[in-house]
């Protein structure tokens, strides 16, 4: 015979009439095991589901545990074909089948029912929340199959009473406050409370009574309710602003205006280089005016929402932070100012000194110009200057000789301008006035 670990706490459930059910919290030791186990079994066979073996013992062999979830946790007893499990779990909610193969080769079946409620039905307190017209779901983990009735109860009124589903008769649901009616659901898988159209009055303790006939007291859950409101703009208080040195000194203080509940404020400083956070609703500042950038704004939340705060922007502080700020500022803006008319005075004699250069090239270019049409150009006659027949034919030149063509020649290019021929004086006058 196979010894078997020490079980501080085990629940022991035996066949009764009504069938294997085995009802567990998180945590506790349970041990599943029929009461007319067949003698001389030649094999057992544990399942946590029709097609996952826990444990399988064959006579004369030893004891083998599957890789299960189960490995480390369960024990068998190979003689009374109890199955043992530490520290159930949620999880650990099945119908359990117990398969024995007996002497003569014929195979009995045993299915034990085992519910683990967890924290839905453990009695440890679950905290719920809500939002002004929205739902909230108190979550039950059942099987209906292993439930007698249902009893939700806010504070000390009953709201819903629940018969679940019989293969011979349909679910009983009564809501016994009219205006509930409609407010009231459950959802598919278990009789989970869904409560929807929440206002701030939802706000209380509810409690779950499970009633089954193979316990001697219910088992019960309790919920705690709280509906919240949606956040609106949080605002900002400036407290006493003071100046020391060119360091602004202030409190900032967020708070609601309606003085909503359950809620928590966090501050964010931001600037070019780093952000900052800091958390309570009160934000002590220091800056002096390199740190004018500075930009608080506060959050504010609760379990539902959350809203921030305008921008509180460090500049528009401690106005008498420009005392200490004013010389500064006034050495770098005329600074500022000193370089920019220098720059601009630069600018200036530069352009000046170009377009003076470009006039004097002009003016040189238009005196160049100017003596080379003085050296083209005949100077003008005088009125000293003899006059010269204009000779009109170059048959007539010819007439006059080489010395005479010469000399035309040399009168032509000291004419400036040609003149037209003077008049014909008509015959009888000569041309005889030649130098």
């Amino acid at each position: 015979m196979e010894s078997l670990p020490r079980m501080p706490k085990a629940t022991v459930f035996n066949q009764n009439e009504g069938g294997y059910s085995k009802y567990a919290t998180p945590g506790d030791n349970v041990s599943l095991q029929i009461s007319n186990l067949p003698k001389n079994h030649r094999s057992l066979t544990w399942f946590y589901t029709t097609d996952q073996k826990i444990v399988e013992w064959e006579s004369g062999e030893p004891t083998k545990y599957f890789d299960t979830k189960f490995k480390d946790r369960a024990m068998l007893d190979s003689q009374s074909g109890t199955l043992h499990i530490r520290k159930v779990q949620k999880e650990d909610s099945s119908t359990y089948l117990l398969r024995v193969l007996k002497d003569k080769g014929h195979e009995e079946e045993y299915k034990i029912p085992l519910m683990v409620l967890g924290p839905a039905a453990s009695g440890i307190p679950k905290k719920l929340v809500g939002a002004i017209g929205g739902s909230v779901i108190f979550p039950l983990n059942l099987s209906v199959n292993l439930v007698d009735s249902i009893i939700w109860v806010f504070n000390s009124t009953t709201l819903v009473t629940i018969q679940p589903k019989t293969a011979d008769k349909n679910a009983l649901i009564i809501v016994t406050q009219k205006r509930n009616t409609e407010r009231v659901n459950f959802t598919h898988e278990g009789y989970s409370l869904k409560l929807s159209r929440l206002t701030k009055n939802d706000s209380g303790v509810y409690r779950v009574e499970i009633h089954n006939s193979t316990l001697q007291d219910p088992l019960t859950q309790e919920y705690e309710l709280h509906v919240y409101e949606y956040l609106s703009k949080p605002k900002v208080i400036i407290g006493l602003q003071e100046n020391k040195n060119g360091t602004c000194e202030t409190n900032l203080t967020c708070s609601m205006e309606h003085g909503e509940e359950d809620v928590t404020y966090s501050w964010k400083s931001l600037d070019q280089a780093t952000n900052e956070s800091h958390r309570g609703s009160i934000l002590p500042i220091s800056w002096r005016w390199e740190k004018s950038d500075m930009t608080f704004i506060c959050m504010a939340s609760n379990p539902i929402s959350s809203n921030s705060s305008n921008p509180i922007f460090a500049q528009n502080l401690c106005e008498g932070a420009a005392g200490g700020q004013t010389p500064y500022v006034i050495l770098y803006v005329l600074l500022s100012f000193f370089l920019l008319c220098s720059l601009t005075l630069v600018l200036i004699i530069f352009i000046i000194r170009r377009e003076r250069k470009k006039v004097s090239e002009i003016i040189e270019e238009k005196k160049e110009l100017d003596t080379h049409q003085e050296t083209l150009h005949f100077p003008p006659i005088s009125e000293e200057m003899p006059e010269y027949d204009t000779i009109s034919n170059f048959n007539e030149l010819m007439a006059f000789g080489f010395d005479s063509a010469r000399n035309a020649n040399t009168v032509i290019h000291g004419i400036t301008p040609l003149r037209p021929p003077p008049p014909d004086p008509g015959p009888g006058t000569k041309a005889t006035e030649q130098a």
